[in-house]
């Protein structure tokens, strides 16, 4: 094989799958051995089965290279074998397969963002264990591009977006009047982002999206620092293009490498 991959530095296989009927998904990893041919004698695999994968949503497995256990060599991996029950009617979709090193990586973090300090009278907030938060409709619109869960770090509700490209926060139902605000604040946590982006849309006096009269800014931070939280605390004044405030309705994180950033968020909110 001209192409084979040495692994020998990787700690886990990641890949993400879609499924509307699969029972069962087995995953294959084979290596060529030294001699880096098919069936020459020195071939090391090994397979990992899935048990009834979850269904109609993108899943992330990511499994550690050491539960291959017969997978005994790695300088020369050559085929990965996607199988699945029922046989001949499974279907399933794959995206971001990807090997990679957790050895000195941080993947999450370990303690909380730190806790905010402001007068609730001089805040509003849409995500704060601190505040009162005002309604925001979603935290991920259908037409992000990003999968979002909410964990806890020693017990603080977190935002943690995965495959990040971009995605959209609404508060469309519920539009906020940040005229008498001026600044935005939001603290994110990455392991890998190489760039952080934050755009704030206001809807107009007309309430409603794309009606002639929306204004937006969006502001780019290059390298944020990783494994850290990060505060932002962003005057208003600097999202030059946001000529209007009485109808925010919109809020959009993204970062890099696009579709495989992760970004925890918390204490997004504004305040004078």
């Amino acid at each position: 094989m001209s192409n084979t991959i040495d692994i020998t530095d990787m700690t886990h296989f990641r890949t993400d799958i879609w499924t509307a009927n699969a029972s069962e998904l087995k995953i294959k990893i084979v290596d060529f051995g030294p001699d880096g041919t098919f069936d020459g004698g020195d071939d090391t695999e090994h397979e990992i089965t899935i048990e009834n994968p979850t269904q109609e949503e993108w899943v992330t497995l990511e499994l550690s290279l050491d539960d291959f256990a017969d997978l005994t060599t790695r300088s020369n991996i050559a085929q990965f074998i996607y199988s699945a029950a029922p046989s001949s009617a499974a279907v399933v979709f794959v995206d971001n397969v990807l090997f990679y090193d957790t050895n000195g990586l941080i993947l999450e973090p370990s303690v909380p963002a730190p806790t905010p300090t402001l007068s609730a009278a001089d805040v509003i907030s849409m995500f704060s264990d601190v505040y009162d938060d005002v309604p925001v409709d979603t935290w991920r619109t259908s037409w992000s591009l990003a999968e979002l869960e909410e964990v806890e770090v020693m017990g603080n509700a977190t935002f943690k977006y995965t495959l990040l490209n971009f995605v959209g926060v609404e508060t469309v139902a519920n539009q906020i009047d940040i005229n008498e605000m001026t600044h935005f604040h939001v603290d994110i946590w990455t392991p890998d982002a190489s760039q952080f982006r934050v755009k704030l849309v206001d809807f107009g006096p007309d309430g409603g999206f794309d009606g002639g009269d929306d204004t937006e800014h969006e502001l780019s931070f290059e390298e944020p620092a990783q494994g850290e939280w990060i505060s932002y605390d962003l005057p208003l004044s600097d999202f030059v293009g946001l000529t209007t405030k009485s109808n925010f309705a919109q809020l959009i994180f993204a970062g890099l490498p696009a579709g495989s950033a992760t970004i925890f968020v918390d204490n997004v909110y504004f305040h004078k």
